[in-house]
């Protein structure tokens, strides 16, 4: 009898089989005998001594086929790495677009310079026609007094503008009112003159508000901010630091000395001084004022 026949033997331990012979073990899981050398039944694969079945390792698969299925297998991630490739391109196109200056990111035109020569305007300044006088708002008609914007230069101190109310609140970014004064011609502008408030009366001058701090803007971008004087009825006189070629004026303003009666202010009179512009420097004026960029001042529709 060989260990094998022995071992087919002592499948049946428990029916009554003849025992088998000493160097045979029975299978702690399933009673099979297994020769002593055994480490694993021969029929079911536990541990003789634990009776535990060890893992078995996963036969490794086909080569070719791991491959193929690999290839073939959705990658979740391809459309993220896809959207990453292409911000990084649009990011690189307007790098480079910022670099050359081109497309969205090129300079408008440039403002020429202007230097007032002195010794080509050796007259003591004049006043400057005005072809056009706009502003953001208009009173309406008090009885027999209008307040339209042209009062304010017509050199009369007795007629005035007033506003309609001021911006206050409406957006912080608009100024309270503005006035824009357009030249006849390029002209250099040297300074301004002002009665502030309504003059009719000292009653008038009372009830409206008069303009406290002011900037003025010229073409080209130079503005000076303008602090006024509220000293009762006359004429104020602001000076530039120098002269600025121009073609308008824009008065922004920007804080008010309150009326008694009236959240409005009011202008009897203002007066540009300065020279008409002479040969090249008109050609210069209308270049300044072609190259503004597209945030610079333009006239208000009245």
């Amino acid at each position: 009898m060989n260990d094998d026949t022995i071992e087919l033997s002592a499948s049946a331990g428990d029916t009554g089989a003849v025992p088998p012979p000493e160097r045979a073990r029975a299978c702690p899981s399933c009673g099979a005998f297994n020769v002593t050398h055994r480490e694993m039944c021969r029929r079911c694969g536990v541990d003789l001594e634990t009776g535990h079945r060890l893992p078995w390792p996963e036969p490794d698969p086909d080569p070719a086929a791991a491959a193929a299925a690999l290839i073939d297998r959705p990658h979740p991630r391809r459309w993220l790495l896809a959207v990453v490739a292409v911000l990084v391109g649009a990011g690189l196109l307007l790098l480079g677009l910022y670099l050359a200056e081109v497309g969205p990111f090129a300079d408008g035109p440039s403002v020429p310079d202007a230097e007032f020569a002195a010794a080509r305007y050796a007259d003591e300044p004049s006043s400057l026609l005005l072809t056009d006088v706009a502003t953001m708002t208009t009173r309406p008609p008090d009885g027999d007094r209008t307040f339209i914007a042209a009062h304010m230069v017509d050199d009369t101190p007795e007629t005035a503008w007033r506003s309609d109310g001021l911006q206050d609140g409406v957006d912080p970014d608009v100024p309270l009112e503005i006035v824009d004064l357009i030249l006849a011609e390029p002209a250099w502008v040297d300074h301004l003159l002002i009665r502030n408030g309504d003059q009719f009366d000292l009653e008038a001058y009372e009830r409206e508000g008069r303009a406290r701090q002011v900037r003025a803007t010229f073409d080209g971008g130079r503005s000076y901010l303008l602090h006024l004087l509220d000293e009762g009825r006359g004429q104020q006189i602001v000076e530039l630091p120098e002269p600025a070629l121009t073609t308008m004026v824009r008065l922004e303003v920007l804080d008010v000395f309150p009326g008694s009666d009236s959240d409005g202010i009011g202008i009897s009179d203002l007066e540009l001084r300065g020279w008409p512009a002479l040969e090249g420097d008109v050609v210069l004026a209308r270049e300044r004022a072609d190259a503004l960029p597209a945030d610079a001042p333009r006239p208000v529709m009245p």
